[in-house]
Protein backbone atom coordinates (compact mmCIF):
# COMPACT_ATOMS: atom_id res chain seq x y z
CA UNK A 1 0.00 0.00 0.00
CA UNK A 2 1.82 3.05 -0.88
CA UNK A 3 1.35 6.09 1.20
CA UNK A 4 1.41 9.83 0.45
CA UNK A 5 4.81 11.37 0.67
CA UNK A 6 4.89 14.71 3.37
CA UNK A 7 5.13 17.87 1.53
CA UNK A 8 8.50 19.18 1.39
CA UNK A 9 10.20 21.91 3.69
CA UNK A 10 11.03 24.91 1.83
CA UNK A 11 12.47 26.37 5.06
CA UNK A 12 13.04 24.43 8.40
CA UNK A 13 14.72 26.36 11.20
CA UNK A 14 15.53 24.67 14.38
CA UNK A 15 16.04 26.82 17.82
CA UNK A 16 17.96 29.74 15.49
CA UNK A 17 18.53 33.07 17.45
CA UNK A 18 20.19 35.97 15.45
CA UNK A 19 22.40 38.67 17.23
CA UNK A 20 22.46 41.78 15.38
CA UNK A 21 24.57 44.84 16.55
CA UNK A 22 24.86 43.17 19.96
CA UNK A 23 21.03 43.17 20.03
CA UNK A 24 19.33 39.41 19.87
CA UNK A 25 16.64 39.89 17.27
CA UNK A 26 15.62 36.24 16.82
CA UNK A 27 15.17 34.03 19.83
CA UNK A 28 15.21 30.33 19.66
CA UNK A 29 13.27 30.48 16.68
CA UNK A 30 11.61 26.89 15.53
CA UNK A 31 9.73 26.50 12.41
CA UNK A 32 8.92 24.83 9.03
CA UNK A 33 7.42 26.10 5.76
CA UNK A 34 6.39 23.66 3.25
CA UNK A 35 7.42 24.00 -0.35
CA UNK A 36 4.47 25.96 -2.70
CA UNK A 37 3.00 27.70 0.47
CA UNK A 38 2.35 31.38 0.75
CA UNK A 39 3.33 32.67 4.37
CA UNK A 40 2.50 35.61 6.44
CA UNK A 41 4.92 36.83 8.50
CA UNK A 42 2.99 39.07 11.44
CA UNK A 43 4.24 40.85 13.94
CA UNK A 44 4.32 44.74 14.87
CA UNK A 45 7.31 46.79 14.27
CA UNK A 46 10.49 45.48 15.36
CA UNK A 47 9.43 42.00 15.86
CA UNK A 48 11.92 40.65 13.65
CA UNK A 49 9.60 40.09 10.64
CA UNK A 50 12.74 41.53 8.86
CA UNK A 51 15.52 40.07 10.31
CA UNK A 52 13.91 36.50 9.58
CA UNK A 53 13.54 37.35 6.13
CA UNK A 54 17.59 38.72 5.95
CA UNK A 55 18.62 35.22 7.57
CA UNK A 56 16.45 33.60 5.00
CA UNK A 57 18.11 35.47 2.17
CA UNK A 58 21.93 34.53 3.45
CA UNK A 59 22.41 38.44 4.55
CA UNK A 60 22.88 37.59 8.04
CA UNK A 61 24.14 34.20 9.95
CA UNK A 62 22.67 33.00 12.98
CA UNK A 63 24.52 32.44 16.51
CA UNK A 64 22.65 29.81 17.25
CA UNK A 65 20.62 26.93 15.56
CA UNK A 66 20.28 25.57 12.24
CA UNK A 67 18.91 26.90 9.15
CA UNK A 68 17.89 25.06 6.10
CA UNK A 69 16.46 26.20 2.70
CA UNK A 70 15.36 23.20 0.51
CA UNK A 71 16.93 20.69 2.70
CA UNK A 72 20.37 22.94 2.41
CA UNK A 73 22.16 24.15 5.41
CA UNK A 74 22.84 27.92 5.10
CA UNK A 75 26.15 28.03 6.36
CA UNK A 76 27.71 25.58 4.34
CA UNK A 77 25.69 25.77 1.34
CA UNK A 78 25.74 29.89 1.55
CA UNK A 79 26.04 29.99 -2.76
CA UNK A 80 23.63 27.23 -3.76
CA UNK A 81 20.97 28.79 -1.88
CA UNK A 82 21.37 32.06 -3.15
CA UNK A 83 20.65 30.68 -6.47
CA UNK A 84 17.02 29.60 -5.51
CA UNK A 85 15.83 32.28 -3.47
CA UNK A 86 14.71 35.56 -4.66
CA UNK A 87 14.36 38.38 -2.14
CA UNK A 88 12.63 42.21 -1.97
CA UNK A 89 13.96 44.17 0.93
CA UNK A 90 11.53 46.80 1.99
CA UNK A 91 13.85 49.83 0.87
CA UNK A 92 15.25 48.09 -2.46
CA UNK A 93 18.50 49.29 -3.54
CA UNK A 94 18.12 50.65 -6.82
CA UNK A 95 21.08 52.53 -9.46
CA UNK A 96 19.55 55.82 -10.57
CA UNK A 97 22.36 55.73 -13.32
CA UNK A 98 21.18 53.04 -14.71
CA UNK A 99 17.41 52.69 -17.23
CA UNK A 100 15.27 50.03 -16.17
CA UNK A 101 16.36 47.43 -19.15
CA UNK A 102 20.30 48.11 -18.02
CA UNK A 103 19.40 47.70 -14.37
CA UNK A 104 17.67 44.17 -15.39
CA UNK A 105 21.19 43.51 -17.59
CA UNK A 106 23.39 44.23 -14.59
CA UNK A 107 21.95 41.31 -12.17
CA UNK A 108 21.39 39.06 -15.08
CA UNK A 109 25.39 39.24 -15.34
CA UNK A 110 25.56 39.29 -11.53
CA UNK A 111 23.66 35.53 -11.77
CA UNK A 112 25.64 34.43 -14.63
CA UNK A 113 22.20 33.54 -16.69
CA UNK A 114 22.62 32.31 -20.39
CA UNK A 115 20.54 33.85 -22.62
CA UNK A 116 19.73 36.69 -20.52
CA UNK A 117 18.70 38.79 -22.78
CA UNK A 118 15.21 36.77 -23.74
CA UNK A 119 14.88 36.04 -20.25
CA UNK A 120 14.54 40.30 -19.51
CA UNK A 121 12.24 41.00 -22.39
CA UNK A 122 9.80 38.03 -20.72
CA UNK A 123 10.17 39.74 -17.69
CA UNK A 124 9.31 43.59 -19.00
CA UNK A 125 6.79 42.07 -21.14
CA UNK A 126 5.12 39.67 -17.87
CA UNK A 127 5.38 42.76 -15.16
CA UNK A 128 4.25 45.34 -17.89
CA UNK A 129 7.47 47.51 -17.70
CA UNK A 130 7.79 48.00 -21.34
CA UNK A 131 6.92 51.76 -21.25
CA UNK A 132 9.71 52.61 -18.88
CA UNK A 133 12.45 49.89 -20.53
CA UNK A 134 14.29 52.38 -21.55
CA UNK A 135 13.48 55.39 -18.76
CA UNK A 136 16.43 56.47 -15.70
CA UNK A 137 15.42 54.31 -12.61
CA UNK A 138 15.33 57.54 -10.62
CA UNK A 139 12.22 59.19 -13.04
CA UNK A 140 9.67 55.87 -12.72
CA UNK A 141 7.46 56.07 -9.83
CA UNK A 142 7.60 54.26 -6.80
CA UNK A 143 5.17 51.52 -7.95
CA UNK A 144 6.96 50.75 -11.22
CA UNK A 145 10.26 50.67 -9.14
CA UNK A 146 8.29 47.66 -7.14
CA UNK A 147 7.33 46.11 -10.24
CA UNK A 148 11.13 46.31 -11.46
CA UNK A 149 12.24 45.09 -8.04
CA UNK A 150 10.49 41.80 -8.37
CA UNK A 151 11.10 41.49 -12.16
CA UNK A 152 15.18 41.53 -10.45
CA UNK A 153 13.87 38.92 -8.10
CA UNK A 154 12.60 36.80 -10.53
CA UNK A 155 15.53 37.17 -13.09
CA UNK A 156 17.17 33.36 -11.98
CA UNK A 157 13.89 32.01 -11.51
CA UNK A 158 13.83 31.62 -7.74
CA UNK A 159 11.95 28.44 -5.81
CA UNK A 160 11.79 30.40 -2.55
CA UNK A 161 10.58 34.40 -2.97
CA UNK A 162 11.04 36.49 0.46
CA UNK A 163 9.11 40.21 0.12
CA UNK A 164 9.29 42.53 2.96
CA UNK A 165 6.52 45.00 3.43
CA UNK A 166 5.86 44.93 -0.54
CA UNK A 167 3.05 47.25 -0.72
CA UNK A 168 4.68 50.10 1.63
CA UNK A 169 4.38 53.37 0.01
CA UNK A 170 2.30 52.16 -2.81
CA UNK A 171 -0.83 53.63 -3.98
CA UNK A 172 -4.34 51.89 -4.01
CA UNK A 173 -3.66 50.98 -8.04
CA UNK A 174 -0.04 49.79 -7.66
CA UNK A 175 -1.16 47.55 -4.59
CA UNK A 176 -3.55 46.10 -7.10
CA UNK A 177 -1.41 45.23 -9.57
CA UNK A 178 0.79 43.96 -7.10
CA UNK A 179 -1.63 41.45 -6.14
CA UNK A 180 -2.68 40.10 -9.49
CA UNK A 181 1.56 39.72 -10.03
CA UNK A 182 1.36 37.93 -6.55
CA UNK A 183 -1.56 35.22 -7.46
CA UNK A 184 0.39 34.90 -10.80
CA UNK A 185 3.42 33.10 -8.97
CA UNK A 186 1.11 31.53 -6.85
CA UNK A 187 -0.44 29.89 -9.92
CA UNK A 188 3.33 29.33 -11.15
CA UNK A 189 3.99 27.49 -7.79
CA UNK A 190 6.11 29.79 -5.93
CA UNK A 191 6.79 29.77 -2.36
CA UNK A 192 6.56 32.67 -0.93
CA UNK A 193 7.42 34.06 2.50
CA UNK A 194 5.60 38.07 3.04
CA UNK A 195 6.42 40.09 5.75
CA UNK A 196 3.52 42.61 6.13
CA UNK A 197 1.73 45.17 8.27
CA UNK A 198 -1.03 44.84 6.04
CA UNK A 199 -2.30 41.81 6.05
CA UNK A 200 -5.79 42.38 4.93
CA UNK A 201 -4.51 43.44 1.61
CA UNK A 202 -3.51 39.14 1.19
CA UNK A 203 -5.83 37.41 3.32
CA UNK A 204 -6.96 35.30 0.06
CA UNK A 205 -3.51 34.19 -0.87
CA UNK A 206 -2.21 32.89 2.97
CA UNK A 207 -1.58 29.42 3.22
CA UNK A 208 0.46 29.79 6.22
CA UNK A 209 0.75 32.28 8.93
CA UNK A 210 3.69 33.34 11.55
CA UNK A 211 3.64 35.65 14.58
CA UNK A 212 6.07 36.99 15.45
CA UNK A 213 6.72 39.42 18.55
CA UNK A 214 9.76 40.78 20.23
CA UNK A 215 11.92 37.99 18.31
CA UNK A 216 10.15 35.36 19.04
CA UNK A 217 7.55 33.13 17.39
CA UNK A 218 3.99 33.55 18.89
CA UNK A 219 1.74 31.81 16.73
CA UNK A 220 2.42 29.39 13.40
CA UNK A 221 -0.86 27.79 12.06
CA UNK A 222 -1.75 27.01 8.44
CA UNK A 223 -5.05 29.02 7.24
CA UNK A 224 -7.07 25.78 7.13
CA UNK A 225 -6.97 25.88 11.06
CA UNK A 226 -7.87 29.42 11.49
CA UNK A 227 -11.31 29.27 12.68
CA UNK A 228 -10.39 27.18 15.42
CA UNK A 229 -7.44 29.41 16.53
CA UNK A 230 -9.03 32.45 16.48
CA UNK A 231 -12.08 30.73 18.39
CA UNK A 232 -14.68 32.97 16.49
CA UNK A 233 -13.78 35.98 17.44
CA UNK A 234 -13.81 38.82 15.07
CA UNK A 235 -13.04 43.10 15.34
CA UNK A 236 -16.20 45.21 15.52
CA UNK A 237 -16.82 48.13 15.11
CA UNK A 238 -19.53 50.28 16.03
CA UNK A 239 -21.09 53.53 15.29
CA UNK A 240 -23.11 55.56 17.07
CA UNK A 241 -25.01 59.37 17.11
CA UNK A 242 -25.69 59.64 20.80
CA UNK A 243 -23.44 59.80 23.82
CA UNK A 244 -21.10 56.58 23.22
CA UNK A 245 -20.68 56.21 26.92
CA UNK A 246 -24.56 54.66 26.55
CA UNK A 247 -23.06 52.37 23.82
CA UNK A 248 -19.79 51.42 26.22
CA UNK A 249 -22.36 50.14 29.02
CA UNK A 250 -24.52 48.40 27.18
CA UNK A 251 -21.55 46.66 25.85
CA UNK A 252 -19.94 45.86 29.19
CA UNK A 253 -22.57 43.69 30.09
CA UNK A 254 -21.87 41.03 27.13
CA UNK A 255 -20.32 38.38 28.20
CA UNK A 256 -19.28 37.88 24.60
CA UNK A 257 -17.57 41.65 23.99
CA UNK A 258 -13.83 42.46 25.37
CA UNK A 259 -11.19 44.78 24.83
CA UNK A 260 -13.59 47.68 24.31
CA UNK A 261 -12.23 51.22 22.78
CA UNK A 262 -13.72 54.67 22.34
CA UNK A 263 -12.62 57.22 19.32
CA UNK A 264 -15.26 59.73 19.13
CA UNK A 265 -18.23 58.37 17.96
CA UNK A 266 -17.16 54.78 17.28
CA UNK A 267 -16.52 51.74 19.58
CA UNK A 268 -14.48 48.39 18.61
CA UNK A 269 -14.35 45.60 20.57
CA UNK A 270 -13.52 41.94 20.16
CA UNK A 271 -16.59 40.12 19.96
CA UNK A 272 -16.56 35.74 20.66
CA UNK A 273 -20.00 35.15 18.87
CA UNK A 274 -21.95 34.46 15.03
CA UNK A 275 -23.70 36.26 13.11
CA UNK A 276 -26.95 35.45 14.70
CA UNK A 277 -25.24 36.78 18.08
CA UNK A 278 -24.39 39.72 16.06
CA UNK A 279 -27.88 41.03 15.05
CA UNK A 280 -28.81 39.78 18.91
CA UNK A 281 -26.06 42.33 19.87
CA UNK A 282 -27.40 45.08 17.57
CA UNK A 283 -31.31 44.39 19.02
CA UNK A 284 -29.93 44.82 22.29
CA UNK A 285 -28.17 48.14 22.00
CA UNK A 286 -31.11 49.64 20.24
CA UNK A 287 -33.43 48.33 23.54
CA UNK A 288 -30.89 50.28 25.93
CA UNK A 289 -31.00 53.26 24.01
CA UNK A 290 -28.02 53.43 21.59
CA UNK A 291 -28.52 54.86 18.38
CA UNK A 292 -26.36 53.02 15.97
CA UNK A 293 -25.69 53.88 12.60
CA UNK A 294 -23.71 51.19 11.83
CA UNK A 295 -22.26 47.88 13.18
CA UNK A 296 -19.74 46.30 11.10
CA UNK A 297 -17.09 43.96 11.51
CA UNK A 298 -13.21 46.20 10.82
CA UNK A 299 -10.15 43.35 10.72
CA UNK A 300 -9.72 40.44 8.68
CA UNK A 301 -8.72 36.51 9.80
CA UNK A 302 -5.63 37.45 9.66
CA UNK A 303 -5.67 40.36 11.79
CA UNK A 304 -7.58 38.82 14.34
CA UNK A 305 -5.07 35.96 14.63
CA UNK A 306 -2.03 38.27 15.09
CA UNK A 307 -3.98 40.47 17.82
CA UNK A 308 -5.02 37.08 19.83
CA UNK A 309 -1.69 35.77 19.62
CA UNK A 310 -0.15 39.15 20.60
CA UNK A 311 -2.80 39.45 23.57
CA UNK A 312 -3.96 36.42 25.14
CA UNK A 313 -1.94 33.34 26.40
CA UNK A 314 -4.18 31.07 25.45
CA UNK A 315 -3.99 31.01 22.14
CA UNK A 316 -0.72 29.45 22.28
CA UNK A 317 -0.22 26.16 23.88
Amino acid sequence: MSRTASPIAAVQLSEVTVEEQDAITLHHVSLTIPESSICAILGKNGSGKSTLLRLLATLVSPKRGKTEIFGMDLQSMTSAIRRIVGFVPEEFGMFPGLKVREYLEFFASVHKLHHSQTTIEDLIRLWELSTVADQYINTISRGYRSRLALARALLHDPRLLLLDEPFYGLDIQSCQDLLVILRELRDLGKTMIIATNFPILINSLITDIVVLDNGRVQLVVPMSEIAQIIKSSRRLRCEVINDPSIAYQALLSHKSINSISIDGQNLEFLFDGDRYTQAELLGSLIDHGVRVVRLQEVWSDLEVVAQLSLNYEDVVE
